[in-house]
């Protein structure tokens, strides 16, 4: 019996292994126009403008999954989800 269980966790452990998303891509996608590298492989990708004119972002990582949260670039440079943050006219 102790074998068995041995054996078994022989054949799951590189299901495991492959599903841990690396190695990724190493270049970024054609990203585009406006695409704004954050930080090392971390881009925030313009996603179109809002009702008032304010461009909006998201953040796109290549070869893995991110969130679809919806961003506006601040005064500084930095991105927020806070509309209210934005440096963006007023609506």
């Amino acid at each position: 019996m102790k074998y068995f269980t041995i054996v078994i966790l022989l054949l799951f452990l590189p299901a495991c292994a492959e599903g841990n998303g690396f190695p990724r891509m190493a270049a970024a996608p054609q990203w585009p126009a406006g695409t704004i590298e954050t930080s090392a492989g971390v881009f925030q990708v313009p996603a179109g403008m809002d009702k008032t004119g304010c461009q909006q972002y998201q953040t796109k990582i290549p070869g893995a999954k991110t969130t679809q949260v919806i961003k506006y670039r601040k005064k500084d440079g930095s991105f927020t989800m806070n509309r209210a943050e934005a440096d963006c006219p007023s609506g």
